[in-house]
Parts: C-alpha cells; structure tokens; sequence
C-alpha cells in the first residue's frame, strides 16, 4: 500500500569509500505525496487566518518544549505575518506619495526627469533599508513584531503629509 521503491542487484558506498554490493532486493516504501502535500503548507501561500493559527500553534509549542527549531519557524511565521499585514499599505502609500514628489520636481526647470527620478529613488531605497534593519533577528513578541513591520510605512504617511502640507502651501 504506497509507492514503494525496489532495488535490485546494484552497487553502493560506505562512508569510509568502500564499494559494497546489493545481493538480495531491497524495498524502501515510499511516503505517499498527497499525505506530504497535504500535511506541510509553506507559510508563503497560506491565508492570513492560517498563518495566525499557525503562529498560534507554535507559541504553544514553544511554551511545552524550548526547542531551537520551534524558535526558528515561529521567528519566520510571525515575521511573514507581520509583512503580510503591512506590505500590501506600503504599495498604496507609495502611490499617495508620487503625487507630490511628482509636483515638487515640476517646480525645478533644471534636471527634470532626473531629478524625478532621483526624488523617487530615495523613498524606495529608504523604505527597503528601514524595512530590512528593522526584520526580526531574534525572537519578538507578535505585537512588537507587527509594530516594526509598520515603522517603515509610518515613515511613508510623515513623508506623504509632509510634501502633501509642502505642495498645499507653495501652489
């Protein structure tokens, strides 16, 4: 019952580099896919729901055992948690904040679509340097972690009600 693979006669290797050989036929039964597929979702593709029960679930997990790896997986689950709360907004800021940079750069006569350029560059790299510095190294309480991840989209809306007052006032 389940795939199964049979080797038949053949050659194998030792640790140590020595050539052995298979005589009798050896069956290593398989462990059948659906049941992996089913059993294991990467964090990436589940919902917003599944991603907070799993984090939920390894919070428990944790608690019972102080294992290392438990560590690892609920760093990685409430970290992709936090980003996919807070990334979706960022787009959306983004959009709100090229308006402005985009009437601050028609005001100079001089550089132009260069400048354009480099007005909007500096938001985007900026936003990505504070989104990386501020990603979990170490184990965070999941309101904390939520916390950080909107810290580089807070930045965004001071950026945005700043040009936006700026761009009020001159036109």
């Amino acid at each position: 019952s389940g795939p199964t693979l049979r080797l038949g006669r053949g050659y194998w290797v030792t640790p140590d580099g020595l050539l052995g050989v298979i005589s009798d036929s050896i069956v290593l039964h398989l462990p059948s896919f659906e049941r992996a597929r089913q059993k294991y979702t990467p964090l990436e593709t589940s919902t917003l729901a599944g991603l907070i029960k799993e984090e939920r679930s390894l919070t428990e997990r944790l608690a019972q055992s102080d294992s290392l790896s438990i560590e690892k997986q609920l760093r990685r689950a409430r970290s992709t948690l936090a980003e996919r709360v807070s990334l979706p907004f960022s787009a959306a800021f983004f959009a709100c904040l090229a308006a402005p940079l985009a009437v601050e750069s028609s005001r100079y006569r001089r550089g132009g679509r260069q400048r354009l350029l480099a007005t909007g560059l500096i938001p985007v790299f900026a936003y990505y340097f504070l989104h990386v510095a501020l990603q979990a190294n170490t184990l965070r309480p999941l309101p904390t972690q939520l916390l950080l991840a909107w810290t580089p989209n807070a930045v965004l809306i001071a950026a945005i009600l700043a040009l936006y007052t700026r761009v009020a006032r001159v036109h």
